[in-house]
């Protein structure tokens, strides 16, 4: 095995973990593979999109967040960065995607709303106990703990969200062009058909991911 050591001495080490490089470089590999091999030039383009999408993360979101920025404020402008570009990437410019980007922001939105309320309802800190309260807080005073959980609610929303939201339009956009004379709200219809499985799916998704 290959293990990363620490020096505790002279001559003296203690093994701290296991180095995971090459496990993590092989199955990324595969992954990638398996993606390009599957999805061609959108499997591409959704890969160009997930890099787009941990670029943002790691060079926006977290450091807006460690220099004492409201988390949710930083997590609602990063979740919209990364919907234009991997949408657009993904899908295209075109209505389609537009109305999934206006469906999804909504939500988001709502959600954010929907969060706060929650979360100080409920009394949260944001803080596993007073010993890791006491650590987090010398480690980082500036971060607002209880907005770093509604944050991490609104990011863990967009997966979702954006398979939702697309498939919804994309089903809206396939029964128009099978029948261009059908009326608006009997497309709704048919449409919300097809929402209430993607509803009851996502709850069982949703809450499987945030456990």
């Amino acid at each position: 095995d290959r293990i990363l050591l620490q020096s505790i001495g002279e001559n003296s080490y203690e093994i701290i973990e296991f180095s995971r490089t090459r496990g993590i470089l092989l199955l990324t590999l595969v992954f990638v593979v398996l993606v390009l091999l599957i999805g061609g030039k959108k499997g591409f383009n959704a890969l160009v999109g997930l890099v787009y999408s941990f670029a943002i993360i790691l060079y926006f979101i977290i450091p807006h967040i460690l220099s004492g920025m409201n988390p949710i404020i930083v997590s609602l402008i990063g979740s919209i960065l990364i919907l234009i570009v991997t949408l657009y990437v993904s899908y295209g410019f075109n209505k389609k995607s537009l109305s999934a980007f206006i469906g999804i922001s909504l939500t988001l939105l709502f959600v954010g709303i929907l969060a706060q309320y929650a979360v100080h309802a409920l009394h949260f800190t944001g803080l596993g106990s007073e010993e890791s309260s006491f650590l987090l807080q010398e480690m980082a005073g500036k971060i607002d703990f209880v907005s770093l959980i509604i944050g991490g609610i609104i990011i863990a929303a967009i997966g979702v969200l954006d398979d939702v939201a697309i498939t919804q339009a994309s089903t809206v956009f396939a029964l128009h062009s099978m029948d261009s004379r059908i009326k608006h709200w009997e497309l709704y219809k048919k449409a919300m058909e097809v929402g209430k499985d993607h509803s009851s799916a996502v709850i069982n998704t949703l809450v499987l991911a945030y456990t």
